[in-house]
């Protein structure tokens, strides 16, 4: 279509069937399937265990606030104000044993301090948002050179009209054409 040959995709549907059956129709669908299952793979597999190790961690840390007695029955316990802080951090430092089996809190109390100023309603909220940010950072790192290799094997195939790779020793030199070209590099 780019070069003028099509007007339209109908055009386009019609000359590939002409051209390389119905076969061609359905061509660079394996290339894309491999780069998007394992792209979504990655996102969703990371984003469910990031989420649910920091809903676990934020409950914990809930927990350690709660048996802490520093909420009064009578106080406004949406927020720590910076004494309630002060007396966890103290807390803490001087009797890690009531933590039980949250050991690792009591020895990362800077972790704690500021997630516990979260408003309640806001921590699950924010352990998604954390898991879905570094979700989408394996997503990209992942698909990026799926997508990359994807693109010059399509300018490859587009440079030169009609390719069909019969054996795979074509299909290996192509691949090596593009790794010295630079997979990642611009061209």
């Amino acid at each position: 279509m780019v070069s003028g040959r099509y007007h339209s995709w109908w055009g386009f549907a019609d000359g590939q069937i002409a051209d390389l059956g119905l076969k061609g129709l359905y061509r660079g669908l394996k290339l894309t399937l491999v780069k998007d299952v394992a792209g979504y793979a990655g996102f969703f597999g990371l984003f469910e265990w990031i989420k649910n190790e920091t809903i676990d961690i934020y409950r914990d840390l809930v927990q350690v606030a709660c048996t802490a007695e520093l909420f009064e029955p009578n106080s406004d316990g949406s927020r720590l104000t910076r004494a309630r802080v002060a007396e966890l951090r103290q807390l803490l430092n001087r009797e890690p044993d009531r933590m039980e089996n949250q050991s690792w809190i009591a020895r990362n109390n800077f972790v704690v301090l500021p997630v516990l100023l979260l408003p309640p309603v806001l921590g699950k909220p924010a352990c998604v948002l954390f898991a879905g940010g570094f979700a989408a950072l394996a997503y990209q790192a992942i698909d990026y050179p799926f997508e990359r290799f994807r693109t010059l094997v399509y300018s490859e195939v587009a440079s030169s009209e009609v390719v069909q790779f019969t054996d795979y020793q074509s299909l290996v030199k192509l691949l090596l054409e593009l790794t010295h070209t630079g997979l990642l590099g611009n061209r």
